[in-house]
């Protein structure tokens, strides 16, 4: 089992191209030659050193943290924006979780995740979560892989692992 850690386009194109056997990604991927199963589906929210208070235009003014575009969350966040006519204020652009994680704890800014991506700084108080709009923007989680490729019992049995630890 060799596990990949990559954007969601990176590991769409590895396993169109047959270098990857199965994939999760947030991003919902729309080509005919893979068949998916979701998830789980999740909530997004402010994740900041101290609580965050106040509407969507104090919310832009915080200096934001994000991952580089093409990115999910970050398409959630600009389209949230977007629709309330605003700009977020985005102070700096780290592809690299942990390390945005890291910025955040440290008071550098705020960014917006899923509770699961900082149960730990979470649990310990290190950030805090707070709604950015109501309803909570959410994101679902698949598992691709290819149609047309024959799977081996092994590749089967992580296929419906991967979806019942998930559920």
């Amino acid at each position: 089992l060799q596990i990949a850690e990559n954007g969601a386009g990176a590991l769409a194109t590895r396993l169109l191209n047959g270098l990857l056997d199965m994939s999760v990604s947030s991003v919902r991927l729309s080509d005919a030659a893979l068949m998916g199963e979701a998830l789980l589906e999740e909530e997004l929210f402010v994740i900041s050193a101290r609580p965050v208070t106040g509407g969507l235009a104090a919310l832009a003014d915080l200096p934001w943290i994000v991952s580089g575009s093409p990115n999910a969350i970050r398409g959630h966040l600009g389209a949230i924006f977007t629709q309330a006519e605003l700009e977020p204020n985005v102070v700096a652009e780290i592809n690299s979780l942990p390390m945005v994680i890291r910025a955040v704890e440290d008071g550098l800014g705020v960014t917006l995740l899923p509770r699961a991506a900082v149960a730990d700084a979470l649990a310990a108080g290190r950030v805090t979560a707070s709604p950015l709009a109501h309803p909570a923007p959410r994101r679902t989680v698949h598992l691709y892989r290819r149609r047309d490729k024959t799977t081996t019992p092994a590749e089967d049995a992580v296929w419906r692992l991967v979806i019942e630890v998930s559920r």
